[in-house]
């Protein structure tokens, strides 16, 4: 029986990941395993993106019977198993004499011949009922136990529980491990209804966001296949993405700069909202990612400028903006549910050393704003170091500047008492985001 198309490409983008680091989302838009079907390409995403959620939780149920420490076992057998625990234990439609017995024939076809009887062996053993209910023996709240229980770090659990509270914290740990909505906004000047009617004739059904003006989640239907998407009239943005160049309160007749634009959808979205009216530039420390940018998302906007320039650095230009975005570069933990890779990538020692380039990056923005202008720096993090310590360290060297609330009142009530506005994911099933808004003085300081 040869191997499925959707198993070798899962298998082959988590040895990737392994081995060079590579994101998901690459490599399983890639050709990698050859053209793959609709069903294929659905089938190899759940299992790509559900062994990461899972990992930390697989790796405890297959160590229950394997008698190598998986420390131990190369990584081809490793990923077969992970990937034969996840079709066992967490997916009811996949016959098991499928899982198993490709499985072990990923096994093969790595040139591990040897290690096919443990795969066999281990995921015979495995058995859905007697997971559940060592999974229910765990501490449930201890951190260990919610660690194991919820496929996070030890650490990050324990952090998240202090920082959060305990109801919260699970919540979050939750949500992280569910499969994302699809969200999306248009992405040209042209009338919105149009491309709704359209995209409902092709199957899909969506709904408005409670909070962001033109934002929509996907109900039932196929997104990618519709004209709508394909000739780049939407744009697939999570809600905490969109909501971001709301807080610049930028019109038409502005100039906006975004410092960290690439892939391009605040800059696409900062557009939009001026109606195509701002000047904008973009700017990014790689060229390829902004030529990326200009030919998939842009291309609606005329009249924008792409620079590559490096915001760690004194930024090239000779003008001042009335309104900088500043989203910084950060651990990315408000978006374990789309990026589950980040959770075990990370280490504590990485929010510090965040926060450096995200302050220098911040004050190099700083000096290009106008007097009386307006700069947001934003995250997707949760982290206080890359947040709400940034800001402070900021605002204390600055005096110049001071914290401003957002325009719309929907907003400004879901603001922090410090004035920073922060969503967690839990709360709309998506990314999370943190966002300051930088009033500068009206003199020059």
């Amino acid at each position: 029986m040869p191997i499925s198309p959707a198993r070798l490409a899962a298998f082959r983008a988590l040895t990737l990941l392994q081995l060079e680091g590579t994101i998901p989302t690459d490599v399983m838009n890639s050709d990698l395993a050859g053209p793959l079907s609709v069903k294929d390409q659905s089938l190899a995403t759940e299992l790509v993106y559900g062994v990461l959620r899972r990992q930390l939780q697989l790796d405890w149920a297959v160590s229950r019977y394997c008698r190598i420490a998986l420390g131990k076992l190369d990584l081809p057998v490793l990923l077969a198993l992970r990937l034969g625990a996840y079709q066992l234990l967490c997916l009811s439609r996949i016959p098991a004499r499928a899982a198993v017995h490709e499985s072990v024939e990923l096994v093969k076809r790595a040139n591990l011949r040897s290690a096919a009887g443990i795969v066999n062996a281990v995921l015979r053993r495995l058995d859905r009922e007697d997971f559940q209910i060592a999974l229910g023996s765990l501490d449930h709240h201890s951190d260990e136990g919610m660690s194991i229980l919820y496929s996070h770090p030890a650490w990050l659990v324990a952090r998240w529980r202090k920082q959060l509270g305990e109801r919260a914290a699970t919540c979050l740990l939750k949500t992280n491990n569910l499969s994302p909505p699809t969200f999306f906004r248009m992405n040209s000047p042209l009338d919105p209804k149009k491309a709704l009617e359209e995209m409902a004739r092709q199957g899909v059904t969506c709904q408005p966001h409670p909070l962001i003006d033109g934002c929509w989640k996907v109900v039932d239907g196929t997104l990618l296949k519709t004209n709508p998407y394909q000739d780049g009239r939407i744009y697939i943005q999570d809600p905490a993405s969109q909501l971001v160049p709301f807080f610049l309160d930028a019109m038409s007749g502005h100039s906006c700069l975004d410092v960290c634009a690439a892939p391009g959808g605040k800059l696409s979205q900062i557009a939009r909202l001026t109606g195509g009216g701002a000047f904008l530039v973009g700017m990014d420390l790689r060229w390829l990612r902004l030529r990326s940018m200009a030919r998939l998302h842009l291309k609606n906007w005329p009249g924008l400028c792409l620079v590559v320039a490096n915001g760690k650095e004194e930024l090239p230009f000779s003008i001042k903006f009335d309104r900088i975005l500043v989203d910084a570069p950060c651990s990315g933990t408000a978006t374990l549910q789309r990026n589950p890779d980040i959770r075990w990538s990370l280490s504590p020692v990485d929010f510090q050393r965040l926060q450096i380039a995200q302050l220098t990056i911040l004050e190099n923005a700083a000096q290009q704003l106008k007097p009386d202008g307006t700069m947001v720096y934003s995250t997707c993090s949760l982290e206080q170091e890359e947040n709400e310590d940034v800001v402070e360290l900021f605002l204390g060297r600055h005096l110049e500047f001071c914290l401003g609330l957002p325009q719309d009142l929907r907003l400004q009530q879901r603001c922090t008492s410090g004035g920073f506005f922060k969503l967690l994911p839990s709360e709309w099933n998506s990314d999370g985001v943190f966002a300051a808004i930088l009033k500068r003085r009206g003199s020059a300081g």
